[in-house]
């Protein structure tokens, strides 16, 4: 996990902001366990006391939004591909998953390749649904 602020370019849609992160299909995984972002809408969000106290804060995510415990899987690249399998089946109707927090390896391209086009970003991937 990384120890970074996201990226404006990973944490919003298309780079210039938080606000426009209200698309419900368009959904954030963020593998950070220090996360401080201004980020809203729907997110997953790696389970951690920091974010933990972020995400009771918050008043504008989507409902469908959590924390994910990475800890129970034996390693992040499986702890990661669960969380972004997990949000598929909690927004069947996803068209956009960012990543933040995680840079795309071989072994997560692998794993991901039936689930739609794979775009690495500055601090983490873009899926996109095919």
């Amino acid at each position: 996990m990384t120890n970074a602020a996201c990226p404006q370019a990973i944490c919003s849609l298309d780079g210039n902001g938080p606000d426009l992160f209200l698309h419900p299909m368009n959904i954030h995984a963020i593998f950070d366990d220090e996360f401080h972002g201004d980020t809203s809408g729907p997110i997953w969000l790696i389970d951690s006391a920091q974010n933990r106290k972020w995400f009771e804060q918050r008043t504008d995510l989507d409902p469908k939004s959590a924390l994910f415990a990475a800890e129970r899987y034996d390693h992040e690249e499986a702890a990661l591909c669960h969380m972004i399998w997990g949000i598929q089946d909690h927004y069947p109707d996803w068209e956009k998953i960012s990543v933040c927090g995680f840079k795309l390896t071989a072994s997560i391209r692998d794993a991901l390749r039936d689930d739609g086009r794979i775009a690495a970003a500055e601090d983490g991937f873009v899926l996109l649904r095919t």
